[in-house]
């Protein structure tokens, strides 16, 4: 004969029973025969009936013949499932409480008609209990489960009962402070090979992981609550801009909100610029150099009425990148060049002089934005042979006098060129032929002759959100 009530069987029994009121009362466990039509009563055993464990607090109850109330070992019967606790909050354990008996080598097998999720898969003996974990996805609602045992022809069910499932309480989200990106806690500017140091600082997490598109930033981030990472870029990785960013889950699998810092990659500056304060590197990282994709210095080319919005393919780290031709662009040809507002911004464009004749003259014309939303500010130019150049004692001492000035009006002026016949010029740039440069541009009321590390954004680009102008080359010949 086979057949047991674990002390965890009878302690649901107890906890589900509405019949433990008075003291005279005898507790009772009520078992269904399935050949009867209503129900067999247990009644428990009235000597030393009910017993707690000192040491783990364990309440055993126990009844006078378990075979009296399921039947003897020749009838195979199975009694109703009791399920603690009800409901349950999906995620964590549901006992499951059944006996059983019949003849020697009989099994029992989950109901394949209950519904609650992977229960049907379970591996269950002729007793329980059975601590079986509610997955954590499972819907809201209410689900049966159910036990039915075999002795190769006679099959017994214990019947479905029913269950409610809770979603879990998801909790506070976790609060991410901050994330930044080389001390900047919006975007920064880095050259191939540079280090990358991310800091965060969060609360209530139990996990986090670095999302974005920056190579070496993935993956489950340590320690939770503050901490940073040191990246090492390669120095193959393209020019153009990269995300970082951050999403912190707590234990019910809320998540956090997902920060998202720009690193911008540019090229590499010259090894002969490596003695100079640029625009862009070193401590002056706080100026962003205009790439490509959302970091584009090109909208509405030309006249406002191709590109109604900022033209993500554009190179701006290069001057054909823009124009439609290499230096000089082809002819009289104009493009609508920005920064925004929010944040200090620079455009640094290489380009080869080509066989620039001697004689040779040209300028590029500026005008007033020729697109909404921009707005009209000094500017100083420089073409130097390193980007992001505004030192101006260096860049008249390599190119003459007339390669870095500031504009007097915000628009109607121009900064004029030349081949090498102009270097003499202090009106000017005179450029050698067949010799990389870069037009470098800002938007300042700082005069040149700044230190760079003095330069300011000019605040006029906060009123709009960016400022702009429209830009004509002209002075044509074969690069």
């Amino acid at each position: 004969m086979r057949f047991n009530l674990t002390s965890a069987l009878l302690l649901a029994a107890l906890i589900a029973s509405p019949t433990l009121g008075n003291a005279g009362d005898a507790p009772k466990l009520t078992i269904t025969d399935g050949e009867l039509v209503g129900p067999d009563t247990c009644v428990l055993d009235s000597q030393s009936s009910l017993e707690i464990s000192p040491a783990f607090g364990d309440i055993t109850l126990r009844v006078a013949d378990l075979e009296d109330c399921l039947g003897t070992a020749d009838a195979l019967s199975v009694s109703p499932v009791i399920l603690a606790p009800s409901p349950v909050v999906a995620g964590n354990e549901l006992r499951v409480l059944w006996a059983s008996v019949g003849p020697d080598g009989f099994t029992c097998d989950p109901d394949s008609s209950s519904t609650l999720p992977g229960w049907t898969n379970a591996s269950i003996a002729t007793q329980g209990p059975l601590d079986y974990v509610v997955p954590a996805l499972t819907s809201q609602g209410l689900y049966t489960v159910g036990v039915f045992c075999t002795d190769g022809e006679i099959v017994e069910t214990s019947g479905l009962v029913s269950v409610q499932v809770l979603e879990p309480d998801p909790g506070d989200p976790p609060e991410i402070f901050s994330l930044t990106v080389n001390g900047n806690s919006s975007s920064t500017s880095i050259q191939p090979g540079a280090q990358v140091v991310v800091a965060w600082n969060t609360s209530g997490a139990n996990s986090c992981n670095a999302t974005g598109t920056l190579p070496g930033w993935s993956g489950s981030i340590t320690p939770l609550s503050s901490g940073s990472e040191t990246i090492n870029t390669s120095t193959s990785l393209n020019v153009g801009n990269y995300s970082v960013g951050l999403q912190c889950t707590n234990g019910a699998g809320t998540t956090s909100a997902t920060p998202s810092r720009t690193v911008s990659v540019t090229s590499v500056a010259p090894d002969e610029c490596s003695d100079r304060d640029l625009l862009g590197q070193g401590d002056l990282t706080n100026w962003v150099r205009k790439t490509t994709n959302s970091n584009t210095c090109l909208w509405g080319n030309p006249g406002g009425g191709v590109f109604p919005s900022p033209d993500g393919d554009a190179d701006c780290t290069q001057f054909s990148g823009v124009w439609p031709a290499p230096w000089p662009g082809g002819g009289n040809v104009s493009r609508n060049l920005f920064v925004s507002g929010n944040r200090p911004e620079f455009i640094a464009m290489q380009f080869d002089s080509g066989n620039i004749p001697s004689g040779q003259t040209g300028s590029v014309a500026l005008e007033v934005p020729q697109f909404g939303e921009a707005s009209a500010a000094r500017k100083m130019w420089s073409i130097s042979k390193c980007p992001g150049d505004f030192n101006k004692t260096l860049i008249d001492q390599e190119m003459g006098e007339g390669c870095i000035r500031r504009d007097s009006f915000t628009f109607l002026e121009s900064f004029d060129w030349g081949g090498a016949g102009s270097i003499s010029s202090s009106s000017r740039c005179g450029l050698q032929p067949n010799t990389t440069y870069y037009l470098n541009v800002i938007f300042t009321n700082d005069q040149a002759g700044t230190a760079p590390d003095d330069l300011e954004q000019s605040p006029t680009c906060n009123v709009t959100g960016r400022c702009g102008m429209n830009a004509l080359m002209s002075g044509t010949y074969e690069p």
